[in-house]
């Protein structure tokens, strides 16, 4: 494998020869940096001894999740600032969901404070 890309790290070749040797498929979620891109990977032992791979790029996929995390994060931050809290009811569970705010503002004693 390195005679085809000589930089390729170290994980990679272990996991296809483990894929090789057991016959064993294998998928994962891998960052490729020489790229910059983020690709969802299916090994696969087509003959005993054997691997292949069949690459997804699903780096549009990766952003949007840092992205929605970072959302997240800054909306979490708000709502302490701004100390406003919410609350969510699931009615087909009937589980009611409370966030750490909401917990703080009403001194919740059993909830995160």
């Amino acid at each position: 494998m390195r005679q085809v890309i000589p930089t390729v790290e170290q994980s990679w070749i272990e996991t296809y020869g483990r894929v090789a040797e057991t016959g064993q498929s294998e998928r994962f979620e891998r960052h490729i940096a020489a790229l910059d891109r983020w690709y969802q990977v299916l090994a696969y032992s087509p003959a005993p001894g054997r691997f292949a791979t069949a690459f997804t790029d699903i780096t549009a996929r990766k952003h949007a999740e840092e992205a929605l995390r970072q959302s997240r994060e800054d909306l979490y931050r708000a709502q302490e600032v701004g100390q406003i809290g919410w609350w969510r009811l699931d009615v087909r569970q009937n589980v009611l969901t409370w966030s750490d705010e909401s917990y703080r503002i009403f001194a919740c004693p059993w909830g995160p404070l």
